[in-house]
């Protein structure tokens, strides 16, 4: 298809060409040489300078004026499909990293990009016994407001930014419920969508930050944890890019088609994880059955016993990575590489690296360098990980 462009092109200029007087054609007429561009970036998908995006066409208001907008498809890097589809400000330049799946955006004196999603669990009765001796980090859930306070607020002081007003936003809630409730799940499990919108200033600069928080409840276990979206201002129209980002989010429609690619994988895992699971139930017993029949006369009171400890233990075991199967993704230990603070990483690859905005990717080509031709502003540092 890419060889018919040029021509396209062409014959689009002619036409464009066609419409706009000799006049208009001299190098005196900024405005519609401007307008000619539009057309041409229409056509071809290039991206414009701000001061040229934002140019009325013939007999149109503003663009900003008019608050246009352009559908974004956010595609998911696990199952390499559609996520969803998300609409932002027509002159935002929207990018999304393959290797994170985080999008951002940018415009002049505007940047908005994503971090990376934090985890938490907090487990109850015998089983936060087995979690701890795993190495899971425990953590009581908090409200959003609470999170923001212990997690966020620091950092931004420490930066110089003062606050000017926070609130819970439930248009914004209401769009990461549905991707929630979308979500495959077993059991007694309630899901709960929490947004805070928070708003600091820094000299001209004044920034947006949305949390978008969220909670698994089981019987027995809370999984609990966070994401931020950042909208960074120093354009001077900070009322307007906020709109923007807030109404986008809100009204973020997800494809039916990811959340049922979703359900399959989890539920393979699930099926695998069992599997291996009665495999370790049928081995231990017959373990346990032969010992039975040779120690029967001389320990069978001892051994009446400890099968009473082992079953009671089995069976929290069992309840417990029933949980795990349903709201947790197999995870070993990391060091972030530019805090040196501990925190839970997807197992499964050889090599992690991380940007300077807590995103992350796992890759087994030990030859790979993502700072090799990187021509984004994100720096990639290698995670230290634990088995």
């Amino acid at each position: 298809m890419n060889q018919f462009l040029p021509a396209l092109i062409t014959v689009s200029l002619f036409a464009s060409c066609g419409d706009i007087s000799g006049e208009a054609r001299d190098a005196g007429h900024p405005d519609r040489d401007d307008a000619l561009a539009q057309r041409v970036a229409r056509i071809t998908g290039e991206t414009l300078p701000q001061e040229v995006a934002d140019m009325p066409e013939a007999g149109q208001e503003p663009r900003a004026a008019q608050g246009r907008t352009r559908m974004h498809v956010v595609q998911s890097t696990q199952f390499n499909m559609p996520l969803a589809r998300l609409e932002l400000p027509a002159h935002w330049n929207y990018a999304q990293d393959p290797r994170t799946g985080n999008w951002e955006a940018k415009a002049t004196g505007l940047e908005v990009h994503n971090s990376a999603y934090q985890s938490f669990t907090y487990v109850t009765g015998e089983f936060a016994q087995y979690y701890q001796a795993a190495g899971g980090r425990l953590r009581a859930p908090l409200s959003p407001a609470d999170a923001f306070q212990q997690d966020i607020v620091p950092n931004l002081r420490k930066d110089g930014f003062e606050p000017l007003g926070q609130q819970e936003v439930s248009a914004v809630a209401a769009a990461d419920q549905r991707m929630l409730d979308g979500l495959y799940s077993t059991g007694p499990v309630r899901k709960t969508a929490r947004a805070l919108v928070s708003d600091w200033k820094k000299g001209d600069q004044v920034s947006t930050v949305v949390m978008h928080w969220s909670a698994h409840e089981s019987p027995d276990m809370v999984m609990w944890g966070y994401y931020l979206t950042v909208l960074d201002c120093t354009n001077g129209d900070h009322a307007r890019e906020k709109e923007g980002l807030l109404k986008g989010l809100a009204g973020t429609q997800y494809d039916p088609a990811y959340f049922a690619a979703y359900a399959q994988s989890e539920q393979q895992k699930a099926n695998r994880s069992w599997a291996d699971h009665n495999a370790r139930m049928r081995s231990n017993q017959a373990a346990f059955d032969a010992s039975q029949a040779a120690h029967r006369d001389m320990v069978n009171g001892v051994n009446d016993a400890q099968m009473g400890i082992y079953r009671s233990q089995s069976e929290s075991f069992d309840r417990g990575q029933g949980a795990w199967v349903d709201m947790m993704r197999e995870e070993q230990n990391a060091v972030n590489p530019y805090t040196g603070e501990q925190f839970k990483i997807e197992s499964g690859s050889q090599r992690y690296y991380m940007d300077q905005y807590g995103n992350y990717y796992g890759t087994d080509d030990v030859l790979n360098d993502p700072n090799v031709g990187n021509t984004t502003p994100h720096e990639w540092r290698e995670v230290p990980t634990e088995p």
